[in-house]
């Protein structure tokens, strides 16, 4: 277990560390957009491929794991625009956006 959280705390500590910057701090939303296009393009990239470079190929291509990740990632998409669908008010565009964030 402490091994999945080695893994995974990268990823979310860079989650949190952007949660944080923008709420010490009002940017504008030209700032925002650059900050979007650092995460989505440079940072996120880098942090995959340095996760998967050192799981090994056959775990990676194993049923067991692909489903699991699978589901996982269904069921917070389920979660996200469910949360998100009743917040708008039944805005089922907006939730599905929300819900594709949140997988």
């Amino acid at each position: 277990m402490i091994q999945i959280i080695g893994l995974i705390s990268p990823f979310f500590g860079l989650i949190a560390l952007g949660f944080v910057a923008g709420r010490l701090r009002r940017h504008s939303l030209d700032g925002l957009a650059w900050l979007n296009v650092f995460i989505i393009y440079i940072t996120l990239p880098v942090l995959f491929f340095q996760l998967l470079s050192k799981t090994p190929v056959e775990k990676l291509a194993s049923f067991s794991f692909v489903a699991a990740t699978t589901l996982s990632t269904f069921l917070i998409f389920v979660f996200g625009f469910a949360v998100a669908y009743l917040r708008s008010r039944g805005d089922i565009p907006a939730a599905t956006i929300q819900g594709f964030g949140g997988a």
